[in-house]
């Protein structure tokens, strides 16, 4: 069993099947860099202490409006964290 939001869901059947994440595959290793440049080049380099913030905000937020998108909540509390306002970023 696993938790989302206070709900409990069951272990799909075939998770011991499914291969496991290899972080010395080049090609991984690629894919976490770039994803780590695009959030670094969003959201600037943020302390333990920020994240930790950001990530209470961030759970205040979806319990007050459960439609709210769960990467709109951080940036909302990103900004609130940081009191600086999102770049818009360029694809």
């Amino acid at each position: 069993m696993f938790y989302v939001d206070e709900k409990a869901y069951k272990m799909p059947p075939d998770l011991k099947n499914l291969p496991e994440f290899d972080w010395n595959n080049p090609e991984n290793q690629k894919i976490l860099k770039t994803e780590e440049e695009v959030r670094i080049k969003k959201y600037g380099k943020l302390t333990c202490k920020q994240m930790d913030q950001i990530c209470e905000i961030k759970e205040i937020l979806l319990k007050e409006d459960s439609a709210l998108p769960r990467k709109r909540a951080f940036d909302l509390a990103w900004e609130k964290v940081t009191g600086k306002k999102l770049p818009i970023i360029e694809k």
